[in-house]
């Protein structure tokens, strides 16, 4: 958002207070600080920056309503229907205020608290933003398009005219109302559209004489239909999708709805791809569908497998499965879903349980006359104890290492015809199991659970009362709780402990029903957040920042994990029973999901957006691709210093670890060979691969900006004192020296070296209007330069470097609200205008220049340069820093701003073949004709019709 601010030279010093406490609330200002007297040129300048600005902020004083300048940018501000906002800094008479002033309400900041005014104004600016914007945008593209004569290809085109036209329809009832350029402007544009179609359908009548061609025109126009009709139904399955899967479950007759809406956000994408066609809507809706559906890992067990009623990991690479109708423990390898150990009892158990970590498991079993509460090995099954006071036992609960044990017994008084209230006795079993002995009796407890680490247990007490108690203080016969969390925790329901047993989480309230999540240590609260009223709380993982629920759907259930950080779900799973057991892994994003006879293993995603995020990475700030596509490349930065990892993308597995030192500027070759790092003078160039140094250079100042050639041949550096160094070949020899006519852009991506060029992309000296941007270039190995200008940083209003591509020829220029301008460096002609609404925008460029990534906060859009078209939109957990494209173009990798890398697939066929590897089935004929219609049944992966 970016404010025009007009006011009187003799209220500089409150202007300038104003202006940063804009700036510091991340908005933009035009300030004209030195009050040049007015020329042509520089009203231009002034009205070109009323234009491109969303509000003018207006300071009035008893000087600036006589101020003939000030007057001036009122009355074309007006002209142009800008959003007026009159500031009130010293007291002025209502009676002398221009009136396109004096009808508006005023902001006062005369004799209130500073801050509280400012707010004010912000709120101001801020209403209605989108058609401020859209005003502001349509208004920048009609001027330029008045100032060149109407020039025919700065008319507006396809989906922007469409847009245009919509936003022309609401203007009547939105403030500031359309100007009648920007009328005149999409009327003219629209007029030439169909001008444009008139000609085109009069060429076709004229071929039509000509009978060779008449074959080929009813080609044409065949396939032309056929690519309209597949980018019709494209739109309309991808729409489809979307509701899909937003449709409640309690309003859904499909349970399994997010499978659905992924085949067909995938037909969709693929309908349009198979015509060379682009869809960002299907794109979108597909890739927020396969965020929310995890991968599945592995299934264990199979028809014959009895009924699951608890699970556990044991460590990371093995499952225990319990079941208390088979009176049996299952120990299964996730390497190879294969049944390592467990065992059976001889006689039937009512309940069946397992210690936090799935080393012990505990039966209640009615019929043995030894003690209905045994508890055994879960790996050998071999009996470590039988509690013989144990008998009506209704619930146990069993410490990790089978140290302590919980029995509640609910008795039944004949004499009096109903049950005793429950009570619960804490045992402690010797290492031989031989002795059990009773330390405490709790009073009527419900749910109780033990923590992972063995120091707390947790129940629910009288009221639903969430109570942790003491191991230690239990087993020295103190029966109080520890701590209660009811104050908290209101109707609660059963407390969890996460797997590291720092954590309980703790599913409580109605309507709406919330969870929260405890640090056991000292109660306090680090996360709280709301759920559907109908599903309850199954498990938390470690650290408790991911959460389990379930909800109930006839016959199935619905799985959710939940991010308690960034309140979201992030994946979701159907299940074919009403009753799902559910662990998290100790480590990792990981899921095991017991539903009747099996279990799954599901890996999820980390975060709210639609990336995969690598594991195992933390402090990246750098990252580059291997030339066939198959590796990723990170560099991370800890006290010790950098390290290289290679990743292989099919797996994520790291492949090495080279520990770099330090270094104060990296820098990757495009082809993923080589890498360059500079540490004050010194600069080094290592082999990937290997990851040993191939050679090194010495730089006679400090270096401050490094650039790689696409194959690492030749680099370039810009050094203190504002020198350009070349280095080349195997041992980087010295090869030319060159002064910068100014600094460098202190944008990244502002250097960049070919075979056969240098491209520097630099900042002038700050005049009235700011600082003048260039671009300098140096031919090779003559060193012949030449420089132009690219553009001005009005207070942020005009040019800013957003990416360089790694040849030098294109530039991607902020052209503040205009959007992302793409230059031919070469011959400094403007290619592509890309309408990018965002702000404080980085690009880069793919390795073939055709495609541009463009980030803005957490969410990246992926643009076709040359027809100036979307294809993706990628939405991050966090917000974006670094970008980089692979060589072939099939991924796309940014370092968040928490230092995680995420990844995204681009192409159309990756996205699709993601989806198969994640759908059970394919779509059902019965929803094909349903949504797809009468058209031929083409299940949309083969082979999950085999």
């Amino acid at each position: 958002m970016s404010i025009f601010i007009s006011y009187s030279r003799l209220d500089t010093d409150f202007v300038r207070r104003l202006h940063a406490g804009i700036v510091a609330h991340g908005r933009e200002t035009w300030v004209d600080w030195e009050g040049i007297p007015p020329t042509a040129d520089w009203m231009r300048e002034i009205h070109a920056a009323i234009d491109a600005a969303e509000a003018v902020a207006f300071v009035l004083s008893p000087d600036s309503i006589r101020s003939a300048v000030c007057l001036r940018e009122l009355e074309h501000a007006s002209a142009q229907n800008k959003r007026l906002i009159p500031l009130v800094f010293r007291a002025v008479e209502p009676g002398e205020t221009p009136p396109a002033l004096a009808r508006l309400n005023w902001v006062f900041f005369t004799g209130k608290d500073f801050e509280e005014a400012l707010h004010i104004l912000l709120a101001a600016v801020d209403t209605d933003l989108d058609w401020v914007q859209a005003h502001t945008r349509l208004l920048v593209r009609s001027t330029e398009w008045e100032r060149k004569a109407r020039e025919p290809s700065l008319a507006l085109r396809g989906a922007d005219l469409k847009a245009a036209e919509q936003w022309l329809t609401e203007g009547p009832n939105k403030s500031p109302p359309p100007t009648e350029l920007q009328t005149r402007y999409i009327l003219e544009s629209r007029r030439q559209a169909v001008r444009r179609r008139y000609l085109l359908l009069s060429g076709v009548s004229a071929a039509l004489i000509v009978a060779a061609a008449l074959g080929t025109l009813f080609l044409l126009q065949r396939e032309e239909s056929g690519r309209q009709e597949a980018i019709a139904m494209s739109r309309r399955l991808a729409a489809l999708a979307e509701r899909i899967r937003d449709t409640p479950l309690e309003y859904s007759d499909d349970p399994s709805r997010l499978h659905l809406s992924v085949q067909l956000a995938a037909e969709a994408l693929r309908r349009v791809d198979a015509v060379g066609e682009h869809s960002v809507e299907a794109d979108r809706v597909l890739r927020a569908g396969l965020a929310r559906l995890p991968e599945r890992v592995v299934h264990l067990g199979d028809d014959q497998t009895p009924p699951i009623d608890a699970l556990a990991f044991l460590g990371e690479a093995h499952i225990v499965t319990a079941s208390k109708a088979a009176s049996a423990s299952t120990v299964w390898n996730l390497d190879d879903a294969q049944s390592v150990g467990g065992g059976k009892a001889e006689t039937d158990a009512r309940e069946v349980v397992l210690s936090p970590d799935g080393g012990t498991m505990a039966t209640i079993e009615p019929k043995h006359a030894g003690g209905w509460v045994a508890v055994r090995d879960a790996r050998s099954y071999a009996l470590k104890a039988r509690i013989k006071d144990s008998a009506d036992a209704v619930a146990v609960a069993l410490a990790p290492g089978a140290a302590h044990v919980l029995v509640i017994r609910e008795q039944w008084r004949p004499e009096q015809n109903r049950y005793e209230p429950p009570a619960a006795t804490l045992w402690q079993l010797g290492p031989d199991g031989d002795d059990v002995r009773a330390l405490v009796k709790l009073p009527s407890v419900f749910g109780p659970v033990f923590s992972a680490d063995g120091r707390y247990l947790a129940a629910l007490g009288e009221d639903d009362e969430p109570l942790i108690w003491s191991l230690e203080g239990l087993s020295k016969g103190e029966a109080s709780p520890w701590r209660s969390l009811a104050a908290e925790a209101p109707q609660a329901g059963q407390p969890l402990f996460s797997p590291d047993g720092r954590h309980v989480a703790i599913g409580y309230g109605w309507s709406p029903g919330r969870i929260g999540v405890w640090t056991v240590s000292d109660g306090s609260r680090i996360h709280d957040l709301a759920v559907p009223d109908a599903s309850y709380l199954i498990a938390v993982a470690p650290g408790g920042r991911y959460l389990a629920t379930v909800m109930q759907h006839g016959s199935a259930s619905l799985v959710r994990v939940l991010d308690a950080e960034q309140q979201c779900e992030i994946a979701q799973a159907l299940v074919d029973t009403t009753s799902p057991v559910t662990a998290f892994a100790p480590a990792g994003r990981r899921l095991s999901i017991g539903a009747g006879k099996g279990v799954e293993v599901l890996a999820f995603p980390s975060g709210c957006g639609d990336e995969r995020q690598l594991d195992g990475l933390a402090g990246a700030v750098a990252i580059g691709f291997s030339g066939d596509d198959e590796q990723l490349n990170v560099v991370t930065q800890s006290a010790e210093g950098f390290t290289l990892h290679r990743l292989v993308l099919s797996d994520a597995q790291s492949l090495v670890s080279t520990p770099l030192g330090s270094a104060d500027h990296l820098h990757f070759s495009e082809d993923g060979s080589a890498l360059a790092l500079a540490s004050g003078t010194r600069i080094r160039l290592l082999e990937i691969a290997t990851g040993t140094e191939r050679a090194r250079a010495i730089a006679p100042e400090v270096v401050q900006a490094l650039a790689l050639s696409p194959d690492a041949g030749r680099l370039a550096a810009v050094t203190r004192g504002d020198r350009l160094q070349i280095w080349g070949g195997a041992s980087l020899q010295a090869l030319a020296s060159a002064p910068l006519p100014e600094p460098l852009d202190a944008n990244i991506g502002s250097l960049a070296i070919e075979p056969q060029r240098v491209i520097a992309v630099t900042r002038g000296k700050a005049t009235r209007i700011g600082e003048p941007l260039n671009l300098q270039s140096w031919t090779l190995p003559a060193m012949a330069h030449a420089s132009a200008r690219i553009g001005q940083d009005r207070s942020g209003f005009a040019a800013d470097v957003c990416g360089l591509s790694v040849d030098g020829a294109r530039l991607a220029i902020n052209a503040g609200v205009s959007g992302i301008r793409v230059r031919n460096t070469v011959s400094g002609e403007d290619i592509a205008m890309l309408d990018d609404p965002g702000r404080q925008r980085h690009c880069r460029f793919s390795a073939d220049a055709r495609h541009l990534a463009v980030a803005t906060g957490g969410m990246v859009r992926v643009w076709d340069v040359m027809r100036q078209q979307e294809v993706a939109q990628l939405k991050a957990s966090r917000g974006v820093g670094s970008l980089a494209f692979s060589p072939g173009g099939r991924y796309l990798a940014a370092v968040m701003d928490n230092g995680a890398v995420g990844l995204w697939l681009l192409r159309p066929r990756d996205l699709i073949e993601d989806a198969c590897a994640r759908l059970p089935e394919n779509i059902s004929r019965g929803n094909w004709e349903r949504y797809v219609g009468s058209m031929p049944y083409v299940g949309l992966c083969p082979e999950l019709d085999r």
